[in-house]
């Protein structure tokens, strides 16, 4: 009854579904609209009422970034998927770390995120201030959000439970065939073992998620009752991070989500109010062989090679575990970590560097300091670390700040100056793009910046990098199409002369446009001089 009230009270408002595809860069999708893989966004493409707009992100391109930027306008001080906070006595924080999900959510939250007014989330990592949320990794502590009134449209028709699980048991055969299939046709690069336990991670995100988000919004659209949704898609990217990004697998995923779409947009013809569909990424990933795969071992044992005997190196990471799938096993991992917990502090005493990997973004941090270490206490320090990194055929570069010069970006012909846009010999930024340095000097404005940053080699031929993870599809750092994401949104919308650079900006301009959009459903005039958003976050008049 109180969502019928609602409804009723707002049949003439205009409400706002946003549809995101975990990692889907823009070629990729128009690869998949010009092959027929997506005929339902073909078809609103080819019709006008949509349009492709490409964005970039930051320098962080990985979903707990870009999600914090576009629900909440915020994503300062998330430098990677996972970093050290030397404060909390070097701690690893994680963007999926069942108690470190909400604390970033309460630090980059004001209250005002897209979902604020009347929104609800669905299979997000963060909230963007709904109050309604279903599956919300940030919000999972509290076991009311695990349902929502939404979800009935799910157990209305007793099919689904039996259509889920057929489609369950199908996923599984599909991951068996992907795998035979790569296997016989030698398909190079390639995840040669990735584990019973992905077979797991593959139905929830390609199956239970995207029924569930498919359904959930579908009653939010039949209901009326919510101004804005939004929902992520998972499977797209889970599936490209251990098949490729333009494999036969994951544009079989993306067929799967168009119909999932068509079937979001027929439940328009039974609303109560008017609805406009948005379909957007996070970010995009690049293909490539693994650094291991490439160079026979991991970053970790790169850098204890170079650390002077006696020194531990301690690495975080699961070997072919990508972001999603560590949402899966983190909460069975921190079980273990709590019954193991005394002999691992006992062990961190030990520990002289924290070496983390996000895609093929390197993060290295010294634990002896309290504080962010300096180019000069290193090379006294550890003399060989620098050059052994920077030289590396794996490494197209390392940042590190120095006292004198401030932060400079170094690589195995040349250096980059921040500071000062100065360049000594080969520029190692020249093959990452125009705004590289500006995505970089925003970085090493972050708390917990990393002592090092590394990225690694990029083959712009190939468009290829070698993630540090173990993973053929990667994001996280620069190069290629992970930086490279889309909006597919509303012709009615005004983003042509946009020149999107940010999550955070993305943010604004969605509200922007709701905002237009639900004045001008209202017939009164509204005053708005803003135009190309730009990285520091300032709006021009058009």
């Amino acid at each position: 009854k109180r969502r019928a009230k609602k409804a009723t009270e707002n049949k003439d408002k205009p409400g706002f579904i946003f549809l995101e595809i975990d990692g889907l860069a823009e070629t990729i999708l128009r690869k998949a609209i010009e092959n027929g893989t997506m005929p339902t966004l073909a078809g609103w493409v080819s019709s006008g009422t949509h349009k492709i707009k490409g964005w970039e992100t930051d320098f962080s391109s990985q979903t707990g970034a870009s999600q914090a930027g576009i629900l909440h306008g915020n994503n300062k001080d998330i430098p990677a998927f996972r970093w050290v906070e030397k404060a909390k006595g070097n701690k690893v924080i994680s963007t999926v770390g069942m108690g470190d999900a909400p604390a970033i959510e309460a630090r980059i939250s004001d209250g005002n995120g897209l979902l604020g007014t009347n929104g609800q989330a669905i299979a997000n990592l963060y909230s963007g201030d709904a109050k309604d949320n279903i599956f919300v990794f940030s919000k999972l502590s509290r076991i009311r959000e695990l349902y929502s009134q939404s979800w009935n449209t799910f157990h209305a028709v007793s099919y689904n439970l039996v259509h889920t699980i057929a489609y369950t048991l199908w996923e599984i055969v599909l991951e068996a065939r992907s795998r035979y299939r790569q296997w016989r046709r030698n398909t190079l690069p390639r995840l040669r073992h990735r584990g019973l336990v992905y077979y797991f991670t593959r139905v929830v995100a390609d199956v239970f998620l995207r029924e569930l988000s498919t359904y959930a919004v579908i009653g939010d659209i039949i209901a009326g009752d919510k101004d804005v949704v939004y929902t992520t898609f998972m499977g797209y990217d889970e599936v490209a991070h251990h098949c490729g990004i333009s494999d036969d697998e994951a544009f079989y995923v993306l067929r799967k989500l168009d119909r999932c779409i068509k079937r979001i947009e027929a439940a328009k013809a039974y609303a109560q109010r008017p609805y406009y569909l948005c379909v957007l990424s996070d970010h995009g990933q690049t293909n490539g062989a693994t650094f291991k795969q490439r160079y026979g071992h991991t970053l970790a044992d790169l850098v204890q090679k170079l650390l002077p005997e006696g020194h531990r190196t301690y690495f975080e990471l699961d070997s072919n575990q990508d972001h999603f799938g560590q949402m899966v096993t983190v909460p069975l991992q921190n079980v273990r970590k709590r019954v193991t917990r005394k002999s691992k502090k006992k062990e961190d005493k030990k520990i002289d560097a924290i070496v983390l990997a996000s895609g093929n973004m390197g993060l290295i941090y010294f634990t002896q300091w309290a504080d962010r270490i300096s180019l000069e206490d290193i090379n006294k320090t550890y003399p060989e670390i620098v050059k052994g990194l920077s030289q590396h055929d794996g490494v197209s570069f390392a940042m590190i700040r120095s006292k004198e010069q401030g932060s400079v970006v170094i690589g195995a012909n040349g250096k980059y100056y921040l500071a000062d846009d100065k360049v000594e010999g080969e520029n190692p930024l020249a093959k990452f793009g125009k705004r590289a340095a500006a995505h970089l000097r925003r970085l090493d404005s972050f708390n917990c910046v990393p002592d090092i940053v590394l990225i690694s080699t990029y083959d712009t031929e190939k468009d290829e990098v070698a993630a540090f993870e173990e993973l053929i599809g990667s994001h996280g750092g620069l190069g290629g199409t992970q930086s490279k994401p889309f909006i597919l949104h509303p012709s009615e919308w005004d983003l042509e002369k946009e020149e999107i650079i940010g999550a955070e900006n993305v943010c604004r301009l969605f509200k922007r446009e709701m905002a237009n959009i639900s004045t001008k459903s209202s017939g009164t005039k509204r005053n708005d001089d803003s135009g190309t958003v730009h990285m520091d976050g300032t709006a021009r008049a058009r």
